[in-house]
């Protein structure tokens, strides 16, 4: 730390005061870990540096808090990055799923609005892409008003009926919806998992 030192003085001498955390060595060979505030005095008429006073602080205890709150830290951003991971991972596989699976499925919001679609729907001849954040009930046929999607987002039920649905070039399939609620933890209403099987 001598070399911290040097620039500590010559900062008070040029700055008129500093502070700088070093280690001293006590008698007994121990390091204590220390804080210097140090005044620059100078001559009142020339204005000369002539000395400097200097505070010296213990802060041992301080210095090990702060390792232990690093240490703590560094713990906490591992188990962060490791569940960060594990959810990619899970997240990754749930989509695999989902993707591969042999029904058309979306995830509605409340609002009725397409926050998810797998590529099945390809086969109706839409593009993932354009029908999420669109409404789902436009693509259905139009005696279909979307009463029980919205009924389900009211009360929470699950539901299953038979549809019409538009493809792409204005034809009809029939498909077998399958609607659930999607809660989040605490029970509050996130939106609609609808299975379509065609």
């Amino acid at each position: 730390f001598k070399e911290r030192v040097k620039k500590h003085v010559e900062r008070v001498i040029k700055e008129g005061k500093n502070r700088v955390e070093i280690q001293f060595i006590t008698k007994d060979g121990k390091k204590t870990d220390v804080e210097i505030s140090a005044t620059a005095l100078y001559h009142p008429i020339t204005g000369q540096f002539i000395k400097t006073r200097a505070f010296v602080r213990d802060i041992t205890d301080r210095k090990r808090l702060e390792r232990h709150l690093r240490e703590y830290h560094d713990i906490l951003e591992q188990r962060v990055s490791d569940r960060t991971r594990e959810l990619r991972e899970t997240k990754d596989y749930l989509e695999n799923l989902l993707e591969g699976a042999n029904d058309v499925i979306f995830t509605l919001n409340p609002a009725g609005l397409i926050t998810y679609v797998n590529k099945k729907v390809e086969e109706w001849g839409y593009r993932k892409e354009e029908l999420v954040g669109s409404s789902f009930i436009a693509i259905l046929s139009r005696k279909h008003k979307g009463e029980r999607i919205r009924r389900t987002v009211a009360e929470g039920i699950r539901q299953t009926y038979e549809v019409e649905i538009m493809d792409k070039t204005g034809g009809i399939k029939y498909a077998v919806l399958s609607i659930s609620p999607l809660r989040t933890g605490n029970e509050k209403m996130a939106g609609v998992l609808v299975i379509a099987n065609d």
